[in-house]
């Protein structure tokens, strides 16, 4: 900052301005004289020092040392620029008239006049500058007021949201006021109700500015679980943490839709296993725990452990799952680099007929008491999950109607199969609301709900239905993971519940038993979900065994059953 500016600010008591306006290249009395509302409201946030400053530019304006006369353009802001000139922005005095075409006189200064002399400006390179009517290269046109920066209309987009009644806002409406109504009897909310929120929450929200940042997208969230405690945040608004991928749900697809449609009027997860995730976010929990356990262990006793593994008699199975136990951290780092499935390779117990076992045993050394959670949580939240299932359900869903209209008439204790097969119509929902899987593929109730579960009517069908169903996921190209096999004459008279792991077939007691193995088989082996039934075992991850990794994919249609019933659950509380 040249010193005669400088000296100004001291001399009118402004000297903190000093920095700041140096920190924006404000050098000459030309440029302070040009700054606009909007631009000073930024330098000076202080209204009285805002007001003390314009104060002084008056009286800079009436000085006679200075060229009052001169016409000044509003500072343009070079961030917000949208039409390049390239003509080089010079004053030569010779050109300058007033505003009745008159020649003005540029007065010359003494050399030790404190005042700053007018000289020209060193040429400048290129500038946008924002304007509403045409600029003649011969006579450059005077320039209307410059559009306010984004970033300032971020902020006052941001501030308007924090001061926000969103509640008022939503009464304004007829549908939302009967949503609110609605919700204020029954404490839960449909995905139609949500629907009608987030129209309102967008509409507002472009109202604010055309560009919606991911602060304003979690404000808005923020006010939407204000008035809607049980709701989901994630559900309305999900920053990805990923580099170069878009924010996901209600909110942002909402407004993305609204501008595909203006246009079109013409107007204005690589792949990470869970392995490697759970050392990520764990790597200050389990994995120092695994790395103290094979210090402590020696490498002969190690190797003592393997071989007895492989020759130990499986009818001591205490031994076998001591030894498997301990032989933990050795396994998980021999396959860490292994193709897919090398454990049934290597070890032969996982083959035999309680091989199961040894595969909760790794689960439970992964996630430590939580091997239990889904058998404890059932039977409580089984009748929130018909209740939202039977809310949920179209009525041109026949499928679905029918599996409800077998539950009610199901025998005592044979509903559960009925109930797991509705998970598929919960989590993937018909129409256009239509489930995604992590790799993007449409996932209809009736596909997931055949790659969740294989229902077989007779048990001498059970080979050749497996392998008809291996030999179809072949010609898909599709990775033969673990499934479930029901098998019974219908799903409310289920005589054998089988989990499938390529050629391996492991017998269990009860359904509920076939779930809880089939799920702890993906984390034991480090295996990926199936895709077209990706949403339902996400949904039994977080719901009953209360686990979260970075390698989640968010499903909306998820996010919003787990609002649900988490409302339903707190109901049942109280």
């Amino acid at each position: 900052m040249s010193p005669a500016v400088e000296k100004w600010f001291r001399d009118n008591e402004m000297a903190d301005l000093v920095p700041v306006f140096a920190r924006q290249k404000l050098f000459t009395f030309r440029l302070l004289k040009g700054l606009t509302s909007d631009l000073l409201r930024e330098f000076i946030p202080e209204i009285g020092v805002r007001i003390n400053f314009m104060q002084s530019i008056k009286v800079l304006d009436e000085s006679p040392n200075l060229l009052s006369e001169l016409r000044t353009e509003p500072l343009v802001d070079q961030q917000t620029d949208s039409e390049e000139i390239d003509d080089d922005l010079d004053i030569d005095g010779s050109e300058i008239v007033d505003e009745h075409g008159n020649p003005i006189v540029v007065m010359k200064l003494g050399e030790n006049s404190t005042s700053e002399c007018f000289t020209p400006d060193p040429p400048l390179k290129k500038r946008r500058v924002e304007v509403s009517t045409p600029i003649s290269r011969q006579g450059k046109e005077n320039r209307k007021t410059i559009q306010v920066p984004f970033h300032i209309l971020e902020q006052q987009a941001i501030e308007k949201i924090r001061n926000l009644d969103f509640k008022s806002l939503l009464k304004e409406d007829v549908f939302t006021s009967h949503v609110l109504e609605t919700y204020e009897l029954s404490g839960d909310l449909s995905d139609q109700d949500r629907g009608y929120i987030v129209a309102v929450a967008a509409k507002y929200l472009l109202n604010l500015t055309p560009r919606v940042t991911s602060l304003a997208y979690n404000c808005m969230a923020d006010k939407v679980i204000e008035i809607f405690p049980h709701e989901n945040k994630s559900l309305y608004f999900f920053a990805s943490n990923v580099k170069g991928k878009n924010s996901s749900g209600k909110l942002p697809s909402k407004i993305k839709n609204i501008k595909f449609s203006l246009n079109k009027r013409g107007s204005s997860s690589g792949s990470r296993n869970i392995l490697q995730t759970f050392k990520e976010v764990n790597s200050q929990g389990s994995e120092t725990t695994v790395q103290a356990t094979l210090t402590e262990s020696t490498e002969d006793e190690v190797r003592q452990a393997i071989i007895s593994l492989q020759h130990t008699s499986l009818d001591s199975w205490p031994e076998i799952l001591r030894l498997w136990s301990f032989t933990h951290t050795y396994r998980r780092q021999l396959g860490a680099n292994s193709e897919t499935f090398s454990d049934f390779k290597e070890w032969d117990v996982l083959k035999s007929a309680n091989g199961h076992l040894l595969l909760c045993q790794d689960f439970k050394e992964l996630y430590p008491s939580r091997e239990d959670l889904f058998i404890a949580k059932w039977d409580k939240v089984k009748g929130a999950i018909i209740s939202l299932v039977r809310k949920e359900t179209a009525k041109t869903d026949v499928t679905t109607q029918q599996l409800l209209q077998s539950l009610d008439t199901a025998p005592d204790g044979q509903s559960d199969p009925i109930v797991l097969s509705q998970l598929a119509s919960l989590c993937c929902k018909r129409g256009r609301g239509n489930c995604k899987s992590a790799n993007k593929e449409i996932c209809s109730p009736t596909s997931a709900r055949s790659a969740f579960l294989l229902h077989i009517t007779t048990p001498n069908d059970l080979t050749r239905q497996v392998h008809n169903y291996m030999a179809t996921l072949y010609k898909e190209k599709r990775l033969f993971q673990p499934i479930i096999i029901l098998v019974g004459p219908s799903l409310s008279e289920i005589s054998a519940s089988y989990v499938q792991i390529q050629d391996v077939r492991y017998y269990v007691r009860t359904p509920l038993a076939a779930v809880d193995v089939c799920f702890k088989s993906f984390f034991a082996l480090d295996l990926q979900y199936p895709s077209l039934a990706y949403p339902i075992w996400l949904f039994i991850q977080k719901f009953f065994y209360n686990i979260v990794t970075e390698a989640d994919s968010n499903v909306p249609r998820v996010v919003s059953v787990l609002s649900s019933l988490k409302s339903a659950m707190s109901r049942q509380a109280v």
